[in-house]
């Protein structure tokens, strides 16, 4: 079987940024060998893999926390 050699960029939505804090502390436990750039690389393949469903809740998510955070400044 061929290895899908495409990188993948990093996405630059607050969706990612929730499923990155979600996701990063775990993955950091399971593979304690992994260096920094190998933990990132295999979060955005995930987040590639997630469906547009899964993404979404991130999102919602993300936009929660935001608003959260805005009330806090007013």
């Amino acid at each position: 079987q061929k290895k899908n050699n495409k990188t993948l960029t990093t996405p630059n939505t607050a969706g990612y940024k929730a499923f990155v804090e979600d996701n990063k502390p775990t993955m950091e436990e399971e593979n304690p060998e992994w260096a920094e750039p190998k933990v990132d690389a295999e979060l955005v393949n995930k987040w590639y893999e997630l469906s547009n469903d899964d993404k979404n809740q991130y999102e919602l998510m993300a936009n929660d926390d935001e608003e959260e955070c805005d009330e806090e400044d007013n």
